[in-house]
């Protein structure tokens, strides 16, 4: 949809090389052969430490739900490294769904926390889209 919407590139990390095989075979999913758009296969959590600062307009992070094994992908470390290779004035969608609607406190407040920690303004949870937008100030 990035790409559809006119971005001129739009880089995507995917672990799991299953999902990449079945992404390339959804009829749904054809705007992944469009030239602008470069999957990789690989940890980003590692490779955005290889990304240029100040490189993207937006950045889309729909990680997986919160475990022991995602936690990487919701640490301050991580969020610090979005907000580097944001330019400024850029926009962080960061997709959380609604982890823990109904039980014990929601790990809503850490995210945001770590958001604002990391140098985002206008940190906001947005309940249509189930995400926080964050800007890089400009």
């Amino acid at each position: 949809m990035a790409a559809k919407s006119g971005a001129s590139l739009v880089v995507s990390f995917e672990i799991d090389p299953n999902v990449v095989y079945i992404a390339e075979r959804n009829p749904w999913s054809r705007g992944l052969a469009d030239e602008r758009v470069k999957v990789y296969l690989g940890d980003v959590v590692e490779a955005v430490y290889e990304l240029p600062d100040e490189f993207f307009d937006r950045v889309i992070h729909d990680p997986p739900r919160f475990t022991s094994s995602t936690g990487d992908l919701y640490s301050q470390e991580f969020y610090n490294q979005l907000f580097r290779v944001l330019k400024p004035g850029g926009v962080l969608f960061h997709y959380t769904g609604e982890p823990r609607a109904r039980g014990p406190p929601s790990i809503l407040k850490g995210i945001k926390e770590r958001l604002v920690r990391a140098g985002y303004v206008r940190v906001f949870f947005d309940r249509r889209a189930l995400g926080f937008t964050a800007v890089k100030p400009g």
